[in-house]
């Protein structure tokens, strides 16, 4: 199902989940000035096993880092040619809003395919992580 895609999507599902793991790691560039488990050359399609591996370390590496946001940080990005003081909190909601984006064009594809795919929204991931409920 890797090289599946669908109009509107990204791409291939492939293609979009490296889209994703570079582009975490670019976000997380662009607020640490640092890359986790190294930087993949843009002529090298990675394995899954390597993807899988990345997006762990970069994910964990991104919650780290919100873990020590402060009201009124900025990081400066370089984008277009100039160089932008963007608020960090920006940064992080476009980590959020980007993920979601492309989680979405891959389980649309799947679907479309007959294959059921897990509910990934918030609550669900809540609810078989860390449930908690009051009462009986």
């Amino acid at each position: 199902h890797l090289s599946a895609s669908d109009p509107g999507a990204y791409g291939t599902i492939n293609a979009t989940l490296e889209h994703l793991v570079r582009s975490e790691q670019d976000y997380l560039w662009h607020l640490t000035k640092e890359f986790v488990g190294g930087r993949w050359p843009r002529d090298k399609t990675p394995t899954l096993a390597e993807m899988l591996t990345l997006i762990q370390l970069t994910g964990q590496a991104l919650i780290d880092f919100a873990a020590q946001v402060q009201p009124g940080d900025r990081a400066v990005v370089h984008w277009g040619n100039q160089d932008w003081s963007i608020p960090v909190g920006t940064i992080l909601t476009q980590v959020v809003n980007h993920a979601t984006e492309h989680r979405t064009n891959v389980t649309t594809i799947l679907n479309r395919d007959g294959i059921e795919t897990p509910a990934l929204d918030g609550w669900a991931y809540y609810m078989t992580v860390e449930p908690q409920a009051i009462g009986g």
